[in-house]
């Protein structure tokens, strides 16, 4: 097994940041990485609570649940009644490509992965809010 020659290794290794935990009315996030090039995400959704129905225009993601069962409502329509549903439970996974409206209901007590492009506060357009602190 060869080591990384310390010539090659990337300049900006570098120990990892502590995971960032973020409170929501639905739950909580856990940062685990959110850089540039890439996010990731531990999610939590409270049974009966609610995400935003929302989209992105530069942010490109892919859920999947761990343990738990969401209804997951999507379209590309402001308006949510005309959204398709789709429901995901264990090993489930979805694909939000950018400009997807996109909200999650918890059917269950929900733990789910968000794998992304960069997070960016700006770039969450929230169209009706989902549960609040």
């Amino acid at each position: 097994m060869s080591s990384l020659n310390a010539s090659r290794r990337p300049r900006n290794a570098r120990a990892a940041e502590p995971v960032k935990y973020v409170p929501k009315g639905w739950g909580y996030e856990k940062w685990i990485a959110n850089c540039e090039k890439y996010c990731g995400k531990l999610l939590f959704i409270a049974k009966d609570k609610q995400c935003s129905w929302h989209y992105h225009k530069l942010k490109d993601e892919v859920f999947f649940v761990q343990s738990g069962k969401i209804k997951l409502y999507h379209g590309w329509d402001d308006d949510i009644e005309k959204a398709e549903i789709t429901i995901l439970r264990r090993g489930d996974k979805f694909h939000v490509p950018i400009g997807l409206k996109h909200r999650m209901f918890a059917l269950e007590d929900t733990e789910l992965f968000e794998f992304s492009t960069e997070h960016m506060d700006s770039d969450s357009h929230r169209i009706m809010p989902g549960d609040l602190l």
